[in-house]
């Protein structure tokens, strides 16, 4: 793929018959093989099906004349859903994505199912007054859609408003196979948090975060060293936090990829210190600038 001005891809998901969804952002016009798109504005999203052979089979854009994006994928069994984020007057193939407030510049978040041929089966939208952002999503073995992303403020999702208690919180939004908005929940405390990754494992979400000074995750009250820690978290279907583990010390930690594997998930950590991964201690990096591990954790 190439665009005569630049083009960023965001995300991955496997395919049932060996090919690949890719998504991504892009600026001035887009060419992958024989399809070609143009962003209306700043920057559009896309979204492009690659068959076994990486032959495309389809390329859609998302976007209007504000920045757009597509900041997540996912697939399960023939099912493809899609998410972002986008201003007002985006729309996703001829259907305009409806904004808090269509005279603001600021970003909101979007999810939509695309089905086998790229075309819309549905989609929605959440956010607020300020800017938010999408960090991924996926889909449970239910078949519900689960979207994580950052919003600040007072952030409508579905019929709820969720009121952060800080300058951000993360927040993880549920909705159903048909694309009913089912339920949200926010997780962040004082300061400024948010979430870099999703994944399902089963009936479950897995969420990837980021915070400063303290918050509640479930039934614990963690605390921040070094600034800032990261976290994850695992919901149930109703939004109930079942386990969640802090990763932190006195540098800065950074959770980069999140993935599910069998029985539970993998997730990639980059640390500048010494690190604690809960409970399991790494020491700093020769390089404060090239720390990394691997964490490998079951889910119930």
């Amino acid at each position: 793929m190439e665009s005569s001005e630049w083009a960023t891809v965001s995300s991955l998901a496997t395919l049932p018959d060996g090919g690949v969804l890719v998504g991504g952002t892009f600026s001035g016009t887009m060419r992958i093989a024989a399809s070609v798109v143009s962003s209306a504005g700043k920057s559009d999203g896309f979204v492009a099906r690659l068959d076994a052979t990486g032959k495309p089979a389809w390329l859609v854009r998302v976007g209007g004349q504000h920045a757009d994006a597509v900041q997540g994928v996912a697939t399960r069994g023939d099912r493809i859903v899609i998410a972002g984020t986008f201003a007002a007057g985006a729309e996703l193939r001829g259907v305009l994505l409806p904004a808090f407030d269509e005279r603001s510049p600021f970003a909101d978040g979007f999810v939509a199912e695309l089905d086998a041929k790229g075309a819309r089966k549905w989609s929605a939208s959440f956010g607020g007054k300020r800017d938010d952002a999408v960090a991924g999503v996926a889909i449970d073995a239910g078949g519900r859609v689960a979207v994580a992303g950052t919003v600040r403020e007072t952030a409508h999702v579905g019929g709820a408003d969720l009121v952060a208690q800080g300058d951000a919180d993360g927040v993880v939004g549920w909705w159903s196979p048909g694309g009913a908005a089912l339920h949200a929940v926010l997780i962040g405390g004082a300061d400024f948090d948010g979430l870099r990754a999703i994944t399902a494992v089963g009936d479950r979400i897995v969420v990837a975060g980021f915070f400063s000074g303290a918050m509640r995750l479930g039934d614990r009250q963690v605390a921040a060293g070094g600034g800032d820690d990261s976290f994850l978290a695992a919901f149930d279907t109703s939004g109930a936090i079942l386990d969640s583990w802090q990763v932190g010390g006195p540098g800065r930690e950074e959770l980069t990829s999140l993935a599910s594997v069998p029985g539970g998930f993998i997730a990639g950590v980059a640390h500048t210190a010494a690190v604690d991964i809960a409970g399991a201690e790494l020491p700093a990096p020769k390089d404060p600038m090239s720390g990394a591990a691997i964490v490998v954790r079951p889910v119930n």
